[in-house]
């Protein structure tokens, strides 16, 4: 490591890589189902499920795995006034491996991880085609909220990991011609 050279971890080593940039084979399957209860409601249903596994990986992510819940109603008012409400339930799980270097005395300690993760996501947006095949605007109102904890083998009772956040946007497409188009 350039910044602390008697750290004896070398820059660059192949047993690290990002985990994006790893080997990865991932299983997947999912369902996505839509029903049309009347012509003004839609409703939706979506599950997804995935297991990960970086096989090539000495250090860093070794393997995940992920389900996703996202029942949605869509209310179609008119033909020009519309909204959709959604909440979506994300659940992650993940292995990792690392290793700490020591100085004094020289020796590489390995170390693994694990953590869970759980995200709850509420959405609501109104669409509206103020001017039809002219302007479209829409606002949507997001709040997620996230928790998760890490733990390490024999270490104390690390903290829950928490984060909250809240989305409101407002947004308008206005077509000025065919194929031009501004966003804002």
């Amino acid at each position: 490591n350039p910044v602390y050279p008697e750290s004896g971890a070398v820059a660059n080593t192949p047993l690290m890589k990002a985990f994006e940039m790893a080997d990865r084979q991932r299983d997947k399957v999912g369902i996505d189902v839509a029903v049309t209860a009347n012509e003004n409601l839609s409703l939706g249903l979506n599950l997804d499920y995935y297991k990960d596994d970086y096989e090539n990986m000495v250090l860093g992510l070794t393997e995940a795995s992920g389900f996703t819940v996202t029942p949605s109603l869509t209310h179609t008012f008119n033909d020009k006034v519309s909204t959709t409400a959604y909440f979506t339930y994300d659940r992650l799980k993940s292995e990792q491996s690392g290793r700490e270097w020591i100085v004094t005395p020289a020796v590489s300690n390995a170390w693994a991880a694990s953590d869970d993760n759980t995200t709850q996501t509420v959405g609501l947006s109104l669409n509206w085609k103020a001017i039809v095949k002219k302007l479209d605007l829409s606002a949507d109102l997001v709040y997620s909220d996230f928790s998760g904890k890490i733990r390490y083998p024999g270490s104390s009772n690390l903290p829950e990991l928490t984060s909250r956040l809240t989305v409101i946007g407002i947004n308008g497409v206005y077509q000025l011609k065919d194929n031009l188009a501004l966003r804002a």
